[in-house]
């Protein structure tokens, strides 16, 4: 419910944005809460899953020295995989988390777009003022 609200104040964030400007948003590390805000976004915007993916994924190159510094960190203390696959975790995304989270919106609310509507209370007429805003 929390992560609910905190995702409808960013849409409230936007829909306020005057004049068109630039909106940055981030966290941490600007993959998890920032990653599903950007698909979130997208799908209102009316992009299609495999644009949302690809741009989730570019996480991965944009951190890519930072997951590699930290393999290599940990590769002085261990061989394990399994500790390599949480640092990429951690660092990193993978494509799976993301796809579980579009698969459940789809089976629970038809799309990702059916969630944001339903869930985050986003109406029609908001998304309609989205496009307007954001997209040219």
């Amino acid at each position: 419910f929390r992560a609910q609200q905190g995702y409808r104040k960013f849409f409230d964030y936007l829909l306020s944005n005057p004049d068109g400007c630039s909106v940055l948003w981030h966290c941490n590390a600007g993959k998890d809460r920032t990653g599903i805000a950007a698909v979130f976004l997208m799908s209102v915007l009316d992009f299609d899953r495999e644009t949302m993916m690809e741009d989730y994924l570019l996480t991965n190159e944009y951190r890519a020295d930072r997951i590699e510094s930290m393999l290599e960190k940990a590769r002085e203390l261990t061989d394990d995989e399994r500790i390599m696959t949480g640092i990429r975790c951690m660092f990193g995304v993978m494509p799976e988390t993301m796809e579980q989270m579009m698969d459940w919106c789809d089976r629970e609310y038809g799309s990702v777009k059916g969630f944001v509507q339903k869930k985050i209370n986003l109406s029609d007429d908001e998304i309609d003022r989205l496009k307007a805003m954001y997209l040219e």
